[in-house]
């Protein structure tokens, strides 16, 4: 169970509500795996551990939103994302922190879903602020491992169940708002006043026993000032400190930070020239498809015509022999007509009768003449 912005409790999702969550975290991890976008949203899907599958698509974004799940650990394996710049946990059921948190150098964070837009931090390397939001958890202590990220610039534990003020939080040295409302703090230490560039701390829902009233309510530099008199130390403005408190971050972090960046240059370039370069094979296949597509109408084309070739020679050939068979026909009339007329010029009349059953045998053509070959014969009788 975890609490609400407004102290009251909210309900763990049940089982079955759960499971109708988790139904959408194969399609996130696909986007995720095949969406060029710098950002993994893996939000409101009812996660309750970081699995090996979320952070290998993850492997090159830069944000990772897990807010508004049920995640009661975060695992160790979170720091094979030390690309990060953006994480965002708030309102989910941890617990703790893993250690290996400290190797998120580059993290910054989001605070609801809205990122932060931050001044440019005053110092003469170029580092980039960040910022933790662990909002609306169950945390009720913090890895020593925390106090590694030396760039960070907010840090946001609202609404969780710390009791003492972590020594890890007093080592970040570049911290410049503290969000602690709502937690069980009766205490606040004095070595508070080590955050010299702290300019705001929240500290509204807690019970707090050795910090007036009247104190909180005048804001933050009234109980810094409170903390700076207990300790024994002068009490300056942030900005007094900026310069020297930042050039004193280990310059490692800055070869490290500059490191990242030049890699990052260099992935986004072969990345481009990846995308280029499966765009130019893409362009080559469908080239490749369409000119196999012409080549195979063209064939088609040849077929047909071949076809139609093949059908007018047939034709051509049907017309020949019938036109030879018609030819033979009429020479087969005019020879039997011939010998018919010669064989009746050497005969008489009688032996011209021609019997009907030899008639019936008789080409019809060939009857045509004979009668007329007849007639002629009896005329000249």
């Amino acid at each position: 169970m975890f609490r609400s912005l407004r102290g009251k409790k909210s309900p763990k999702p049940s089982r079955k509500e759960l499971k109708q969550l988790q139904k959408k975290v194969p399609k996130l991890i696909w986007e995720a795996e095949n969406n060029p976008s710098k950002i993994g949203n893996f939000a409101s899907c009812g996660l309750e551990e970081l699995s090996g599958a979320i952070v290998s698509a993850c492997k090159r974004k830069t944000t990772l939103l897990l807010y508004d799940n049920s995640l009661e650990v975060l695992n160790g394996i979170i720091s094979r994302l030390p690309q990060l710049v953006v994480l965002d946990l708030h309102k989910n059921l941890l617990h703790t922190l893993p250690k290996e948190i400290g190797c998120l150098k580059q993290l910054k964070a989001r605070d609801n879903g809205h990122a932060y837009h931050l001044r440019p931090l005053i110092c003469t390397q170029n580092l980039l602020p960040q910022i933790l939001n662990l909002e609306h958890n169950c945390l009720d202590r913090l890895p020593v491992e925390l106090g590694q990220l030396q760039l960070l610039d907010t840090l946001n534990i609202q609404d969780n169940g710390l009791v003492v003020l972590p020594e890890c939080v007093l080592q970040l040295k570049s911290l410049r708002t503290l969000n602690l409302r709502n937690n069980a703090l009766a205490q606040l230490p004095s070595t508070i006043a080590q955050l010299v560039l702290l300019e705001t701390l929240e500290l509204e829902g807690n019970p707090l026993d050795n910090i007036p009233a009247d104190t909180l309510a005048q804001g933050t530099a009234a109980v810094i000032k409170l903390c700076c008199g207990r300790a024994g130390t002068p009490y300056h403005p942030p900005s007094h400190y900026a310069g020297d408190v930042l050039n004193s971050i280990s310059t490692s972090s800055a070869d490290a930070l500059l490191h990242y960046r030049q890699e990052e240059e260099v992935r986004v370039a072969r990345m481009m020239e990846s995308t280029a370069d499966r765009e130019r094979r893409r362009l080559e296949a469908q080239s490749a498809a369409m000119a196999a597509v012409k080549e195979q109408e063209a064939r088609q084309q040849q077929l047909l015509q071949q076809q139609r070739e093949q059908r007018a020679t047939l034709a051509q050939q049907l017309q020949e022999q019938e036109s030879s068979q018609t030819a033979h026909r009429m020479q087969l009339n005019v020879s039997c007509c011939n010998t018919l007329a010669t064989l009746s010029l050497g005969m008489p009349s009688k032996v011209l009768h021609i019997p009907t059953q030899t008639q019936t045998h008789t080409h019809p053509g060939a009857l045509v003449i004979i009668g007329w070959s007849l007639s002629g014969l009896s005329t000249r009788t």
